[in-house]
């Protein structure tokens, strides 16, 4: 009761600065160990439901705070216009997923993926709690090429194909790539890609080259660790004229991009007009 009441007024007090985090965040990282602990259902922006579990790092910030990341639902918002069409690449639970098929609307469309089983089972459930989004939940990996991965799943949800900190369990995934899932889907538009996918989200791009040349999506991506195809990713958004932004974790503001400096951002890459 206690924490449910403190949670509303908490997720209020940041609904009043759409654009920018206020330092709730942070307070929560520093002082979670005495917080009381809340696990159910709770009720976001946009009119959109959500099971959380406060022992969950990612879904502790979203209880206390009302968001994932304020400044990159901001951005995401701007871009997203009604009867959009969507990838959610590392859905998690769903948060960004949920809040981009709000947006798109009943004309839109969703694609999320997320291929830890665990986080998936709790996608669908969150999925369930809104049954007018246009969402499927995909339950693969994305990567530079399709076939079988080995992923690491960790119980802080922040699971990856990549080697991480923390991992409890390994086990084999499918994997898709961007290119192969337009294909099978025969979607005709694509407006917006978010990657999170924890260390390889230029394998991703990777293996959307055609996607990319087609649809000039805007992108958000992690710009954090690089990987074996740190080098073709960025190669590939310049050859087809994106601009790159860096948007700061912290601040939810943009600033110029710097590829030698990325643990502190996302990145933005905003496609030829």
């Amino acid at each position: 009761m206690i924490a449910g009441v403190l949670g509303r007024i908490s997720r209020g007090l940041q609904a009043t600065q759409p654009r920018r985090p206020i330092g709730i965040s942070t307070a929560v990282r520093r002082f979670h160990q005495w917080l009381p602990h809340y696990e159910g259902v709770i009720r976001l922006e946009d009119d959109l439901k959500i099971a959380v579990d406060t022992r969950i790092p990612y879904e502790r910030n979203v209880f206390w705070v009302g968001d994932a990341q304020r400044g990159l639902t901001y951005t995401l918002r701007q871009h997203t216009p009604a009867g959009a069409y969507c990838l959610d690449v590392g859905a998690n639970v769903g948060f960004y997923a949920l809040k981009l098929a709000r947006w798109a609307g009943a004309n839109g469309r969703v694609a999320s993926f997320e291929p830890d089983p665990n986080a998936q089972k709790r996608l669908r459930h969150n999925l369930i709690l809104n049954p007018d989004l246009q969402m499927t939940v995909i339950p693969k990996a994305v990567y530079a090429q399709a076939g079988k991965l080995e992923f690491h799943v960790a119980e802080s949800g922040l699971s990856s194909v990549e080697q991480i900190a923390g991992a409890v369990e390994n086990i084999t995934v499918e994997a898709t790539t961007i290119d192969d899932f337009m294909r099978e889907a025969g979607w005709t538009r694509l407006d917006v890609i978010k990657i999170d996918i924890e260390g390889s989200d230029h394998s991703a791009l990777v293996g959307a080259r055609e996607t990319l040349t087609r649809f000039r999506p805007f992108l958000v991506f992690e710009g954090g660790a690089e990987s074996e195809h740190t080098e073709a990713a960025f190669a590939l958004l310049a050859e087809l004229g994106y601009t790159l932004r860096a948007l700061i974790k912290r601040s939810g503001t943009e600033a110029p991009f710097d590829q030698s400096i990325t643990r502190a951002y996302d990145v933005i890459a905003y496609p030829p007009i």
